[in-house]
């Protein structure tokens, strides 16, 4: 599970009003930003486990264990085999290591001429999509066979792991140590608890809006570092429209649900009755085209 919510805590209270929501309601903070985060969660797992946003982070992946002959790994449809682990969206690569089986030497892969990060041009049309695969380019300077020798190697993939990295830019952070979880900004008035924030290089995740200039934060979260800061710009992370609604969505039935059993159906008089749960199925099939798009991840050689 990843520290992102797709979707704020404002967006949800107007999506259950039906219109902008009432300057009063400020006591549930808390219990729709679990509920935002259970329906990220879904979101996440129906995907394959991927994020919407970026992680910065180092992958170990374990290909192979001899020579190819005896690897197990499924052979995919082009002659090449699929890594035992499924490979995160990424954004960007930072670096890729190749070790040999007991670690006493690396060799450092270049993009482009040692492995290149697929799919090679954008796809599905319109969906800015990320990268979803590695492939190993055996005419590369680092050409070496990773089945050449016994034993098990190690691709270590360090990466802005995620579907992609946007934001808007809102206010200015005027103070933040190190530690602090309160962040003092010029303008909390399009902040809201359940956005996730990019301060400097540290990303954060907004709590609760205390006042017109305080908000309190989560700190150095998605493989960041925490930092002091001093007028630093904030920036909004976003996400795709249908995630964003998916969210909400989602969201709302968990809400409708706490004063209703789980029951599947309900049928009276032959007539069946449409509930929560099938409302649930209908929704991740509106994402079904991001779902997609992860079955294809895989490191191949």
């Amino acid at each position: 599970m990843s520290d992102y919510v797709y979707a704020s805590v404002a967006q949800l209270r107007d999506f259950l009003s039906g219109t902008n929501y009432s300057s009063s309601w400020t006591s549930d903070t808390a219990s729709l930003l679990r509920i935002l985060r259970t329906a990220t969660t879904t979101i996440e797992t129906y995907c394959g486990h991927n994020t919407f946003a970026p992680i910065t982070a180092t992958l170990d992946f374990d290909e192979g264990s001899g020579q190819l002959s005896d690897d197990t790994r499924p052979v995919l449809w082009n002659g090449t085999r699929a890594s035992k682990m499924l490979l995160p969206w990424f954004v960007s690569m930072t670096s890729a290591t190749l070790y040999t089986p007991d670690r006493s030497s690396s060799t450092a892969l270049v993009e482009n001429t040692d492995y290149l990060a697929t799919p090679y041009a954008g796809f599905p049309p319109g969906m800015n999509a990320p990268y979803n695969g590695i492939k190993y380019k055996t005419t590369g300077s680092a050409n070496e066979n990773p089945f050449s020798e016994s034993g098990q190697r190690v691709l270590a993939l360090a990466a802005e792991w995620g579907y992609q990295d946007e934001k808007s830019t809102d206010s200015t952070a005027t103070t933040a140590s190190t530690t602090a979880s309160t962040l003092t900004v010029a303008s909390s008035t399009n902040l809201s608890a359940g956005q996730a924030i990019l301060v400097d290089s540290e990303r954060m995740l907004i709590e609760s809006v205390t006042d017109a200039t305080t908000v309190e934060v989560k700190r150095a979260i998605a493989g960041t570092t925490g930092a002091t800061h001093s007028a630093a710009t904030i920036n909004i992370y976003k996400f795709p429209d249908p995630i964003v609604q998916a969210c909400l969505e989602l969201s709302e039935l968990s809400w409708i649900e706490r004063g209703q059993g789980l029951t599947e159906t309900i049928d009276v008089a032959g007539t069946a009755i449409s509930i929560p749960r099938s409302q649930k199925d209908q929704i991740l099939q509106s994402i079904d085209m991001y779902a997609t798009f992860s079955a294809h991840q895989a490191v191949t050689f």
